[in-house]
């Protein structure tokens, strides 16, 4: 059995050093468990399952290690994959052991793709982003938006959601005090009628 663990118990916040076999093991059955993933829910119960795959193997790991590494592949992943879109790096031939793997893995989710990459299938498909997220014609170009326009952009279309929600939920209140004022009638002309008939 593979003795990479500094602690005894598999539920505590371990520090297991991640040999490469183990981390392809753990990348393999991520895949197999590709659509689940997306489900937030259900992270616990999968990387549990993944854990007992990796102690299969003689990997002695928790659920929690598995989940910290798998955020810790993504995250060094997504990094590069931005870097790379900001110098233009037009062959993304990383030097990263895992990059061709994750990149497999992450293929079809547009959250790990550069803003530039996720901006141009979306506008090749026709369908506008909101200006917030910086996809204004004159910004495409870019390889990336200017943050504080953006934000300032963000905050305007919240600040114009609200105010439009806020516009409805009148509305539905004003219509609600004219059925009450309408139900208080009624109530008063079947009393009313109720009476006489007596």
């Amino acid at each position: 059995m593979n003795q990479n663990i500094v602690s005894e118990t598999p539920t505590q916040k371990e520090k297991f050093i991640w040999p490469r076999s183990a981390v392809l093991l753990l990348l393999d059955e991520i895949e197999r468990r590709k659509k689940e993933m997306k489900l937030p829910h259900k992270k616990r119960y999968l990387f549990g399952n993944i854990s007992k795959c990796l102690l299969k193997k003689g990997y002695r790991v928790s659920w929690e290690c598995c989940d910290r590494k798998w955020k810790g592949l993504q995250a060094t992943y997504k990094k590069i994959t931005e870097k790379e879109s900001h110098t233009g790096s037009a062959n993304r031939s990383s030097t990263w052991e895992f990059y061709s793997r994750l990149e497999e893995i992450l293929a079809d989710d547009p959250a790990h793709k550069p803003l530039a990459t996720a901006a141009a299938g979306i506008v090749n498909e026709n369908v506008t982003l909101p200006k917030a997220l910086g996809a204004s014609s004159s910004n495409l170009g870019r390889s990336r938006p200017n943050k504080r326009t953006a934000v300032s952009a963000g905050f305007s279309e919240i600040n114009s959601n609200i105010v439009s929600l806020k516009n409805s939920i009148d509305q539905m209140i004003t219509v609600q005090k004219e059925r009450n004022v309408i139900l208080d009638r009624l109530t008063t002309a079947i009393e009313t009628f109720t009476k006489s008939q007596n």
